[in-house]
């Protein structure tokens, strides 16, 4: 399931259980460390990120960060940062 199909099913939803969010998560990184390669490798793990009321104010945060990674850090790393919902403080 792709990030945009997971953040319009937890936009859909009508929960009351707990704070849902959207925080930003980065994947890849150096070999050795945990490596996250997609949003379901964070699946269940706690969110120590700042969480976001809207997929908007995220989306920016997502954008600024990204800018910010060297050229070598996304091509030989994998380094990159996405949108990921959280509930109860944990990546859904």
């Amino acid at each position: 399931m792709k990030i945009q199909q997971i953040i319009e099913k937890v936009l859909s939803e009508e929960t009351t259980e707990g704070r849902t969010g959207f925080a930003v998560l980065m994947l890849g990184g150096s070999i050795g460390s945990t490596v996250i390669r997609n949003a379901s490798d964070a699946k269940g793990d706690e969110c120590h990120s700042e969480i976001y009321d809207s997929v908007d104010k995220a989306k920016d945060k997502m954008k600024r960060m990204n800018s910010i990674l060297s050229p070598g850090e996304k091509k030989h790393y994998g380094m990159k940062y996405i949108v990921v919902p959280v509930r109860d403080g944990k990546f859904i």
